[in-house]
């Protein structure tokens, strides 16, 4: 074969080489990352984000973002309060709670005001408290928001949700 071969042929070739390119690379990826994986396969664990990656943004003091409402949603977190309360003590990461917050930029947030906000986020307590919540079904405030009334009291009015106080300690946030 001469030069004139691969000079007329040079489109085919360059079509077989990137289809070559194509197979070579959807076979490492099966070998890589085989679809039946499951954990202690020796591929490495996906680890829950560092509270340090979320305070990079929500550490900034003033941090908010507007609502549909037009209402301001504060989004920024004081590193210290956190490591002072009790999640922080347990070492809790962001994303124990924040399940749905797992990347950046985030997903839109479809709450239409704060108190849709926190109504929407209150249930992410129900995940280790479940039988705090169910002990509450019975209560007023269960009963009112059960009722229709988004003003009835949810755990994250009382207890905060950044700033949780140890619950053998005095209640100073309830009214």
């Amino acid at each position: 074969m001469d030069g004139a071969f691969f000079m007329r042929n040079n489109r085919l070739i360059l079509v077989i080489a990137v289809i070559s390119g194509f197979i070579v690379t959807a076979a490492a990826m099966m070998v890589s990352f085989p679809a039946n994986a499951q954990p202690g396969d020796g591929l490495p664990e996906v680890q829950a984000a560092d509270n340090s990656v979320c305070l990079a943004c929500h550490g900034t003091p003033g941090l908010q973002t507007e609502l549909p409402s037009g209402e301001p949603l504060y989004i920024s977190i004081d590193p210290d309060v956190f490591a002072a309360s009790v999640h922080g003590q347990q070492g809790h990461a962001c994303t124990d709670c924040h399940t749905d917050r797992s990347g950046f930029p985030h997903e839109p947030i479809s709450a239409q005001t704060r108190r849709d906000y926190n109504l929407e986020r209150y249930t992410a307590c129900l995940q280790c408290h479940q039988d705090k919540y169910d002990a509450s079904l019975d209560s007023v405030h269960q009963k009112a928001l059960a009722a229709g009334n988004k003003r009835a009291a949810v755990c994250t009015d009382c207890h905060g949700a950044h700033d949780i106080s140890d619950p053998n300690q005095p209640r100073t946030k309830i009214p």
